[in-house]
């Protein structure tokens, strides 16, 4: 049996593990990496930046207001979040799979990243947060 509250443990716990800082190569940042690489199988990332030329909507990224994206920070239905070069980008919880969902083998997951489209930045290589007492700049870090 699992309990209603499970998947909100969950997001809190995930949202919690993406925001720290691993040292590069380390298990836990490669742990980061794969779960990153998951996510972005079955979500789509949004920003507030403008779309490049060759970026397609709802593929790359899903390009919303900062109006938007703050709703969306607010409400819980990001992961992660931050801010880069004056743009926020965040990765949203991914769609329910549910439990009649098959999962995804770790031969389809490599099939299914080799033809994905990586993204310009990864969410870890943003502006780290700033500790309080510490000269603040504009960029805030992540947020989870």
């Amino acid at each position: 049996h699992v309990s209603p509250n499970a998947g909100s443990t969950l997001c809190k716990d995930l949202r919690w593990y993406l925001s720290k800082c691993f040292t590069p190569g380390s298990t836990d940042s490669q742990l980061q990496q794969v779960i990153r690489e998951n996510l972005y199988l079955r979500a789509v990332p949004c920003t507030t930046r403008q779309p490049r030329h060759e970026e397609i909507s709802g593929v790359d990224y899903n390009f919303v207001s900062i109006e938007e994206f703050f709703s969306l920070e607010e409400s819980g239905a990001l992961l992660e979040s931050g801010k880069f070069k004056g743009n926020y980008y965040g990765t949203p919880r991914p769609v329910h799979i549910g439990p009649e969902s098959p999962p995804i083998t770790y031969q389809e997951h490599r099939n299914l990243l080799r033809n994905f489209r990586t993204r310009s930045k990864s969410l870890s290589n943003l502006e780290k947060p700033v500790e309080e007492g510490e000269n603040s700049e504009e960029d805030s870090g992540l947020s989870g």
